[in-house]
């Protein structure tokens, strides 16, 4: 069956089977929308893709991301029971025992310092889904640019924090250019 869809000719075909009719639609979806997958099947056909020394590579690159990406949450982790630290952002020394007689945190402290420690991979989850985009118009090597010219910002603004708004901005712009 031949339909028109504005400018483009679909064809779908049905195949009936004993529970029903399954409709095939898969030259519906566009090359556009498969991104470079089209393009990776033109190129290498029905050849077996070879592990190149640049996928290699990218695959360092990634690993070595995660494992710095979790090196900065354990830092700060390490950085919020710093007595110069609290002095300097506002909030009374940490705990320093544990149990049932311990004394706790004051809950502004605690969201503080969670909404600190949760404004990172916010920021990556809220760039995330622009990161295709950006990289299909602009190309991969101006979208890292920028990327790395924002996580600078981000990384200033946190080293300079004099208050905790400011630190929270610097994490939330450092997560930005991470997503």
């Amino acid at each position: 069956m031949a339909t028109n869809e504005g400018k483009k000719n679909v064809e779908m075909t049905t195949t009936t089977t004993g529970k029903g009719s399954i409709v095939d639609a898969t030259n519906i979806v566009s090359n556009r929308s498969l991104g470079s997958l089209a393009s990776v099947g033109d190129m290498f056909g029905q050849q077996k893709q070879k592990l190149t020394g640049s996928a290699v590579f990218a695959i360092f690159v990634g690993a070595i991301a995660g494992l710095l990406f979790g090196f900065d949450q354990n830092v700060f982790n390490l950085i919020f029971d710093e007595t110069a630290f609290r002095a300097t952002m506002g909030m009374p020394p940490a705990v320093e025992q544990c149990g049932p007689a311990a004394g706790t945190e004051p809950l502004w402290v605690s969201n503080r310092i969670a909404l600190i420690q949760a404004l990172y991979p916010i920021g990556c989850a809220a760039a995330s889904p622009f990161a295709g985009t950006m990289n299909d118009r602009f190309g991969r090597y101006k979208t890292l640019w920028v990327g790395m010219v924002i996580f600078f910002l981000g990384a200033s603004l946190q080293t300079a924090a004099n208050d905790w708004p400011m630190l929270m901005a610097g994490r939330g712009i450092a997560g930005v250019s991470v997503g």
